[in-house]
C-alpha cells in the first residue's frame, strides 16, 4: 500500500462539544491515513469516537460540535481551510460516505428513484436521460432485486438490507475514490451482512477505491480491512496491521476485545470473556490511562500519567498507547 497515492491524511483532530458550558472532548489527537486501493477499519466500543471522527473528516460536525484543531486532507486539500461551498465539489462526488441507519437517513416522502437521481443531479453534469440510465445500472451493481420496481417504492416498504443497498447505490453514484462506511452491516442478518461486505469488496477491487469502514465488530472488520485503529474513549489506542493485530493484541482493550470474541470460545468450549466496567462517561478524563479502571494489567504509573501513542521500534509502523506493551511479566501477573 506505500506505493499507492495517499487519498486521506488526517492529523491530530480534536473535537469538542460544548455541554451546558462545559467543553467536553469527544475526539482527541487522532491522526491516519487512507491510501487508493486500501481499507482501514476503525473498531471499538460505542461512545469510542469512531462516529464522531468520520463526520468530522466530511465536514459535517454542527452545533454543538466544534472541530478544534486539526487537518483533514483530502487528495492534498486541507478541507478544514475550505468554505463550505468550495467542499461540496468534493463530497458526494470524490468523498462519499454510508450512514449508520438508512432509515434514518433516506427520505421518507421521496422515492428511491428520485433520492439516487438527487445526488446524480447535484454532483454530475447528467442529463436527465443519463441520470435515469445511471440510476438504473446503480441498483443492478447493488444486486438489488426487481430494480425497477424498487425505485418506484418508499424506503418503509423495503427491508433493512435493501435499503442498505440503496445506501450504498447513493455512495458510489459518482464513483468516489474515497469511502467511509460507518456500520454499513449493523442491524442486518448474517446473511444480509456477508452480501453487503461481499458487495463493498468488490466495488473497491473494481474502482481501486479506498475505504474507512467502521464497527464495533472485530469479527467483521477481519474480513474486510487491511490496517486497523483501535479507538477507546475518544482516543487511538493501537494501530497495525490487520493480520498482526489477530495474531497479536498489544493493548490490554484490544486484547479484551478479542477476548469478548464468541468464536475464540465456541470451538474449545469456554465462556466468553466481558471487559469489566463501562467506559469512561462523557466529559469524564482520568489523570492517567483511560483504560486503567478496567485493565488486568495496570500498574501505579497508569493511574498517574498519561500514556503516548508511540511506535514499538524504529522499523515498524505498528503503534500503541500503553506503557507496557510488550512486558510479557506485566501480562503474566
Amino acid at each position: 500500500m506505500c506505493d499507492l497515492p495517499v487519498l486521506l491524511e488526517v492529523d491530530d483532530l480534536n473535537v469538542d462539544f460544548e455541554l451546558r458550558g462545559v467543553s467536553v472532548q469527544a475526539v482527541q489527537s487522532v491522526s491516519l491515513k487512507v491510501s487508493a486501493g486500501e481499507t482501514v477499519g476503525i473498531v471499538g466500543e460505542s461512545g469510542s469516537g469512531k462516529s464522531v471522527t468520520s463526520l468530522a473528516i466530511m465536514g459535517l460536525i454542527k452545533e454543538p460540535g466544534i472541530l478544534r484543531s486539526g487537518s483533514v486532507r483530502i487528495f492534498g486539500e486541507d478541507m478544514l481551510k475550505l468554505s463550505s461551498r468550495q467542499r461540496r465539489k468534493y463530497l458526494g462526488r470524490d468523498i462519499s460516505m454510508i450512514f449508520q441507519e438508512p432509515t434514518e437517513s433516506l427520505n421518507p416522502v421521496f422515492t428511491i428513484a428520485r433520492q439516487i437521481d438527487e445526488v446524480l443531479k447535484s454532483h454530475s453534469s447528467m442529463s436527465r436521460r443519463q441520470r435515469k440510465d445511471r440510476v438504473l445500472e446503480l441498483m443492478k451493481i447493488v444486486g438489488m432485486p426487481e430494480p425497477e420496481k424498487t425505485l418506484r417504492s418508499w424506503p418503509h416498504q423495503l427491508s433493512g438490507g435493501m435499503n442498505q443497498r440503496v445506501m450504498i447505490a447513493m455512495a458510489i453514484a459518482c464513483n468516489p475514490l474515497l469511502l467511509i462506511a460507518d456500520e454499513p452491516t449493523t442491524a442486518l442478518d448474517v446473511t444480509v451482512q456477508e452480501q453487503i461486505l461481499h458487495l463493498l469488496r468488490r466495488l473497491q477491487q473494481e474502482n481501486n477505491m479506498g475505504m474507512i469502514f467502521i464497527t464495533h465488530d472485530l469479527s467483521v472488520v477481519s474480513t474486510i480491512a487491511d490496517k486497523i485503529i483501535v479507538m477507546y474513549a475518544g482516543q487511538v489506542v493501537e494501530v497495525c496491521d490487520t493480520d498482526d493485530l489477530f495474531l497479536q493484541a498489544l493493548h490490554p482493550y484490544t486484547e479484551a476485545l478479542l477476548k469478548s470474541l464468541p468464536e475464540n470460545y465456541s470451538a474449545i468450549n469456554r465462556r466468553m470473556e466481558n471487559i469489566k466496567g463501562t467506559p469512561p462517561a462523557v466529559g469524564e478524563r482520568l489523570p492517567g490511562c483511560s483504560f486503567q479502571p478496567r485493565c488486568n494489567y495496570a500498574r501505579e504509573l497508569c493511574s498517574q500519567q498519561k500514556p503516548v501513542l508511540n511506535a514499538i521500534d524504529k522499523y515498524s509502523s505498528r503503534r500503541v498507547r500503553c506503557f507496557y506493551p510488550l512486558d510479557n511479566d506485566s501480562r503474566n501477573t
